[in-house]
């Protein structure tokens, strides 16, 4: 934040049969000081009694007014319910507006927008009906007044109230409004303290422009608390949790919550958000301590979606798997290739069982060299090449050189040519690609690569013959 923050405050009140509008302005709020607030240096606060009202005695309605400070906007919402008296009015809702209209009478502040829903619905009691009754009663008051907004359900509500206040803010004047400019690092502290209440109010994560105000904060103004609600949003934003982004806290503290997410979690994009740190942010081989929740992950299909499933096994790919886990990874990998009818799972176990390299699972990799899917063929072929690197074995070279003349795919022949080209030194493969040199049905692509490693091979027995004789 290079220029002072300008804070827009927007108070809303409303009754309690309105909370899915009262949600909806959150994201349309959240959504605004992501985009247009970014460029504007504005930063819209919405103020609610559930995040700005602390306990204290009095009137409760009293109690609510009190703490809320001067406000920019006032938002009012209602559709079928009035509220009930609060001793100094009909409503809670009624009396804020009250007061918010007998200040813009003085000040022409704040700016009042009121909206009703005409959502259809069954009235089932007296008292439903009399609610209804004060609603409309309240709506003819309003409308001498001044304008107010119809609308019809939650859709046309997001829609009507981000275009009025994208105008309304436009239209302040931007010296007058009743938040100070704050310093950077109070701006910035302010509007992390309003998401942090707004997360733990609604589970509502940021975006990357947050994350990137949140970032130059004193991280001793930070605590464990603070954790779950920076670290999810990071994940969110699919951003790497990596120096200014773990935001003070350790791998040991980021590693715990990510294990916890995913035992606990039911957002898919967190817990795979969360799979990603564990093998991909920690830049390590040794994943021991992973392997059990990522076993837990791809064995419980009750409790862990599809997406989540692939994502644990696709992320294994390039991981050393530890000796002592390889058995038991082994024989879940294969019980799911045999058990899963979407051909990724089969196409990520095969690459992670040519990691793994044991007999047994290459046994399996065999098997999918066989599958219908050619992707899944391809794969296998991979991994057959990726656990046999730097071994001259005639069985898996003689495999892959039956699999190019039987196999009608031109993914899995190139994959196969493309793996071959760099075995050196095998006289089975050389023999292999002048069989494809001669052929005049080979394709010309398969002959430019067959070529190639003939041209390496050549070169290769030459730097041999120059070794040995300066030797």
């Amino acid at each position: 934040m290079d220029q002072s923050m300008r804070v827009v405050r927007i108070f809303v009140a409303s009754p309690s049969d309105v909370e899915s509008e009262r949600v909806c302005l959150m994201h349309v709020v959240d959504e605004i000081n992501r985009t247009w607030g970014t460029e504007a240096c504005c930063h819209m606060e919405l103020v609610r009694w559930e995040s700005h009202v602390a306990p204290d005695m009095g009137r409760p309605q009293e109690v609510v007014n009190r703490q809320i400070d001067p406000y920019d906007i006032f938002i009012g919402i209602m559709w079928k319910r009035f509220g009930t008296p609060t001793g100094e009015a009909d409503s809670g809702t009624v009396e804020e507006f009250e007061l918010a209209y007998t200040s813009w009478r003085q000040t022409h502040r704040p700016r009042i927008m009121f909206y009703f829903n005409t959502a259809l619905y069954s009235l089932e009691t007296h008292e439903e009906a009399d609610q209804l009754s004060k609603v409309l009663s309240f709506r003819t008051k309003l409308e001498k007044h001044g304008l107010v907004w119809l609308y019809e359900g939650v859709p046309e509500f997001e829609k009507a109230v981000r275009e009025h206040l994208y105008k309304a803010v436009r239209e302040l004047d931007l010296g007058e409004t009743t938040s100070v400019s704050p310093s950077q690092d109070e701006g910035g502290l302010l509007i992390f303290n309003n998401a942090f209440a707004t997360w733990r109010t609604h589970g509502l994560y940021v975006g990357r422009d947050h994350l990137e105000v949140f970032a130059e904060l004193d991280t001793a103004t930070l605590g464990k608390k603070h954790l779950p609600f920076l670290i999810g949003s990071v994940f969110k934003c699919h951003i790497s949790v990596r120096e200014r982004w773990g935001f003070g806290f350790t791998q040991k503290e980021i590693t715990e919550y990510s294990v916890k997410l995913i035992r606990d979690s039911a957002d898919n994009e967190l817990i795979n958000a969360a799979i990603s740190f564990l093998l991909y942010e920690r830049v390590r081989k040794d994943i021991s301590d992973c392997i059990s929740i990522l076993v837990h992950v791809i064995q419980d299909r009750k409790r862990f979606s599809a997406s989540c499933r692939y994502h644990a096994i696709a992320s294994l790919w390039f991981r050393q798997i530890p000796d002592e886990h390889a058995h038991e990874m082994t024989q879940l990998l294969l019980d799911v290739s045999d058990n899963e009818s979407d051909f990724r799972f089969r196409r990520a176990c095969a690459r992670v069982l040519g990691e793994i390299a044991t007999p047994e699972a290459l046994k399996g990799v065999r098997t999918l060299l066989n599958d219908s899917i050619a992707d899944v063929r391809k794969a296998a072929v991979w991994a057959l090449c990726h656990a046999h690197r730097g071994i001259d074995n005639d069985e898996w070279v003689g495999l892959l050189i039956d699999r190019y003349r039987r196999d009608g795919s031109t993914k899995v022949r190139k994959e196969i040519l493309s793996s071959l080209r760099y075995v050196m030194g095998n006289q089975r493969i050389a023999r292999f690609f002048n069989a494809i040199l001669r052929d005049p049905e080979s394709p010309g692509t398969d002959k430019d690569v067959a070529l190639d490693y003939l041209d390496r091979k050549e070169s290769y027995k030459r730097r041999r013959r120059l070794t040995s004789q300066s030797s």
